[in-house]
């Protein structure tokens, strides 16, 4: 049975969707629902279900990124705007975390929900050189916090931009 919703409604946060199913505020439950559906292939939270959730690759979001930064996707004022608002980004810990210098920046956005950590950006470095790149991570494990997750992603990220700038 599929949503019903006034086509101007926009759709409620997954967040809110995943504690309709649960009762309270249960963050542990929803973990252990997330990582045993994963494994069985069948979702009680149906925003983790590929089937009936948004759904992306790396490279997908990579080529968005790409078409943002040569100003193709929109025009140059609206891709200028989204391109200033992805360097605000407020939490760094990962694509960011291991390429801190003063002749770097790292323009992105993160995403967490359960044990899904994604996150994707651009670094650009003073030399002119600029790359971008998409980390989608899902963890088999039940955790708030994976700050080994988030360094594996830092790690991978700095080894990508040193490669890929020769």
């Amino acid at each position: 049975m599929g949503l019903r919703r006034h086509p101007h409604t926009a759709p409620r946060p997954a967040h809110v969707r995943v504690r309709g199913r649960l009762s309270g505020n249960d963050f542990t439950l929803a973990l252990e629902l997330a990582v045993r559906d994963e494994r069985s292939g069948r979702h009680t939270i149906e925003t983790l279900d590929p089937a009936h959730a948004n759904a992306g690759t790396a490279a997908a979001l990579v080529d968005l990124l790409g078409r943002v930064w040569r100003d193709t996707i929109a025009h140059p004022e609206a891709t200028a705007e989204l391109r200033r608002l992805l360097g605000l980004q407020v939490f760094t810990q990962r694509i960011a975390g291991d390429l801190r210098t003063d002749t770097i920046r790292v323009s992105g956005k993160t995403g967490t929900f359960l044990h899904l950590r994604h996150d994707i950006g651009v670094v650009e470095a003073e030399s002119g050189h600029r790359v971008a790149m998409a980390a989608l991570t899902r963890s088999r494990r039940r955790a708030r916090q994976a700050p080994d997750v988030d360094l594996a992603i830092a790690t991978a990220a700095r080894r990508a931009f040193e490669t890929l700038r020769g």
